[in-house]
């Protein structure tokens, strides 16, 4: 294996343990609460925690340097790199909030950008959306290029898993909002376990 191989699994390795670890690093950061719905999803802990804002960040470098094999791998990993970042300077508005007026009497004003919450919304939830769908893109085009048939099938139904979840987002933020943290969780688990694999970490 020549150091070109090793430098992409070690990459892919750690984009798989980041992806991991930021729904695990979330849910034990024990955030102080002081407004209801805190925990309804990962983005709204950006309030509350510095953690997901690093670790994406982190995971963001990572996919835009990410070579790949070929030009669909560069352009799905940076896209996914773009969201990422756009995710953070774009902060959500907690719609699920109990009382979004003090939300918004408290920062009338959010993100490095200072935009007003609902117009950050915006640019968050389509941020978030594409960088979800970008993830499963991922799986389903780029990694179901190998070799291994059963790889290729695992691939393609984890990329499958992932679209599903996100349409499962939208439901669920209008029926059910305190589970879609629960969704987020699987989404990030599914690609953080994908991306191990294919950095050949339990082989």
């Amino acid at each position: 294996m020549n150091d070109r191989n090793i430098s992409y699994l070690a990459q892919r390795k750690a984009i798989g343990f980041l992806g991991i670890l930021l729904p695990l690093s979330v849910a034990t950061a024990y955030p102080i609460h002081w407004f209801d719905g805190w925990w309804y999803s990962i983005s709204i802990t950006y309030y509350q925690t510095p953690i997901m804002a690093i670790i994406l960040g982190i995971v963001s470098l990572f996919l835009f340097t990410y070579r790949g094999y070929d030009s669909a791998d560069r352009i799905i990993n940076r896209a996914s790199a773009i969201a990422a970042l756009a995710v953070i300077l774009f902060p959500c508005y907690p719609t699920f909030n109990d009382s979004p007026d003090t939300f918004v009497s408290i920062y009338e004003k959010v993100g490095i950008l200072q935009l007003k919450p609902r117009i950050s919304q915006v640019f968050h939830m389509t941020s978030a959306s594409l960088l979800f769908l970008s993830f499963a893109l991922n799986l389903i085009v780029n990694f179901a290029k190998c070799n291994s048939n059963a790889y290729k099938i695992y691939y393609r139904i984890s990329g499958a898993i992932i679209i599903v979840l996100l349409i499962f987002i939208g439901i669920l933020s209008k029926y059910a909002p305190h589970l879609v943290i629960f969704d987020e969780f699987i989404i990030l688990f599914t690609f953080g376990l994908a991306w191990l694999v294919k950095g050949k970490s339990f082989v």
